[in-house]
């Protein structure tokens, strides 16, 4: 038997966590993936940052600016195996198959960049939840939908700026030996 006490907000807790909710998260990406084939990639974040419920980010190649909206609908509707997705998952964003869903940095750029319009954000009051959101109230919690995806009228004016090799360069090598006294 493994004994431990992990109280407050320590990436140990969140690692624990992150073990014993792996069949969790293999159980719902199949589930996703098998009954939204538009699905192109997913990730389900479980960080110290974000708190005790999981953030579940979405790629898709959308045809249409509904479809982020019913996606998010449909998914919450599914189940990792026996657990309803709702009951774990706080957030779901979907964004564009240019936006990296393993880096949360890249999910944030893509929701502050991409969100223009009130409809591609809402709120989904009175969820039921499960012990571990602390926040949860007797009649449950919200839920936060998140369109990050680019508007198809939109499609040329915000393509993601990339400059060939840009990766590859070192600002040092242009600035010299700095280190030396003056």
């Amino acid at each position: 038997m493994f004994y431990t006490i992990l109280a407050g907000r320590n990436p140990e807790h969140n690692t624990l966590g992150s073990i014993a909710t792996l069949s969790i998260k293999r159980a719902l990406g199949e589930t996703l993936r098998r009954n939204h084939p538009q699905i192109r990639d997913l990730h389900l974040h479980l960080e110290p940052g974000l708190g005790t419920m999981a953030h579940l980010v979405v790629a898709i190649s959308k045809g249409r600016d509904t479809e982020p909206m019913e996606l998010i609908d449909a998914i919450l509707k599914d189940r990792a195996g026996s657990i309803p997705v709702s009951l774990i998952v706080k957030r779901v964003v979907v964004v564009d198959e240019d936006v990296n869903v393993h880096d949360m940095a890249d999910v944030e750029w893509a929701m502050w960049t991409r969100l223009a319009r009130a409809e591609k954000m809402r709120t989904i009051p009175n969820v039921p939840s499960w012990e571990l959101e602390r926040s949860a109230k007797t009649g449950g919690s919200l839920r936060l939908a998140v369109d990050a995806t680019i508007d198809l009228e939109d499609r040329d004016k915000l393509r993601r700026t990339r400059i060939p090799g840009a990766e590859s360069i070192r600002l040092a090598d242009y600035l010299g030996d700095r280190t030396a006294a003056h």
